[in-house]
């Protein structure tokens, strides 16, 4: 998803809010236990310890129940894209192509030709061919998945640990969001204040070329006509 400070549109400001609230609540309820407590001190049931890694006398911790939630999502998931879901967008299905997904989304900016030549040797003609109708084969859908579970892996050490451990990298991380998410923003909005009119004034004066150009090949078209009707009709 494009998650941006765009605030005129609304599905990008969803993104934002689905994306940034979360975490800073995490924050809240992690750091602010004591406030919390003493504003609501019957509402939340924050007394207690938490482990990040499992240990001998306690298997629970964030990250086994992390990567078992990820497995209760992923198993069905991957059944149903099997099944199902990698050939709902294609257009080569006897039905309506429906339901893109975000797997076929993906693939559609460059992962297919990236998977396709690294991995199977396939022509970059091919996958261009599969992007253009969006089918996909089930063994670029396995590549894609092992990759998604080893991105949630090495976030979970490389973002979710330090933010458990330091209220510092907690805070640096998500002011560090929030910087991404304006930036991009700020580079649409200039986008639309500059690129986008620049490109729109560009394109009428080529349009005006072309007519002028049509204009002209149309007269002397015309031209021409008049000056071998004649000769066609004396012949």
């Amino acid at each position: 998803p494009f998650v941006a400070m765009v605030f005129h549109n609304f599905s990008t400001m969803t993104d934002v809010f689905i994306h940034v609230f979360p975490p800073m609540l995490v924050y809240t309820l992690r750091w602010h236990k004591d406030e919390i407590l003493q504003a609501w001190p019957n509402t939340f049931d924050l007394d207690y310890e938490l482990n990040f890694f499992p240990t001998a006398s306690d298997r629970a911790s964030i990250f086994t129940d992390t990567v078992c939630l990820y497995f209760i999502w992923l198993i069905p998931y991957v059944i149903w894209m099997v099944k199902t879901g990698v050939h709902l967008p294609s257009s080569k299905r006897d039905a309506p192509a429906v339901y893109d997904t975000v797997f076929h989304s993906n693939m559609r900016k460059g992962l297919c030709e990236l998977i396709g030549t690294v991995m199977w040797k396939r022509p970059v003609e091919e996958s261009k061919r599969q992007c253009k109708t969006n089918d996909f084969e089930v063994r670029d859908l396995f590549v894609y998945l092992f990759f998604h579970f080893v991105g949630v892996m090495v976030s979970l050490l490389a973002l979710a640990y330090p933010c458990f451990s330091s209220r510092q990298m907690h805070g640096i991380i998500l002011t560090s969001m929030c910087i991404i998410c304006t930036y991009r923003g700020a580079l649409r909005y200039t986008y639309y204040s500059t690129r986008m009119y620049a490109n729109i004034v560009r394109k009428q004066f080529l349009d005006g070329d072309n007519d002028d150009g049509s204009n002209k090949n149309k007269s002397n078209s015309a031209e021409v006509a008049n000056e071998t009707t004649p000769l066609m009709i004396s012949v």
